[in-house]
């Protein structure tokens, strides 16, 4: 299973990544020198920008991957050219809040998680194993398929 860091710049391709079902961690409030450690540490990928920081992982015999473009789906295309068929989705997703696993649940255990008309409109929740946020196949749905599909 590959496992990322994402510098703090990242937060969005962090978050969608989550979406699709890799762990991503996300160095939020972490210098350069906390994001390397625990890049180390938890064997995890420096997914970055910041051309300073991709050469002191790459110096460090840490694998490193440089992003080359802002664009979202770009940097989905990058990840997965480099790293082959990493996302999961909708199989297997993550919390873009925390990173923590999500594991479909019964609709009752939502019940005053969610607002009562996305109670009644929808069948199918997903919550997550660390934070307890639920989500569901809402109109953000659409989205997050049309860009999945825009992943070669």
């Amino acid at each position: 299973m590959v496992r990322l860091i994402f510098d703090e710049m990242l937060k969005r391709t962090a978050a969608w990544c989550r979406i699709f079902g890799v762990d991503g961690l996300h160095a939020k409030d972490m210098d350069d020198s906390e994001i390397l450690k625990t890049a180390k540490s938890e064997e995890r990928i420096l997914v970055t920008r910041d051309e300073e920081l991709a050469k002191r992982c790459e110096s460090a015999g840490m694998r490193v991957i440089m992003l080359k473009n802002d664009k979202l789906e770009d940097q989905l295309n990058q990840l997965k050219s480099e790293l082959g068929n990493i996302f999961t989705f909708p199989d297997k997703t993550r919390c873009p809040a925390c990173n923590g696993e999500l594991e479909i649940t019964d609709k009752e255990k939502v019940k005053g998680k969610v607002i009562d008309n996305v109670y009644e409109q929808n069948e199918k929740f997903w919550v997550c194993k660390e934070c307890g946020k639920a989500y569901w196949e809402g109109s953000h749905w659409k989205n997050i398929t049309r860009i999945f599909k825009s992943i070669k």
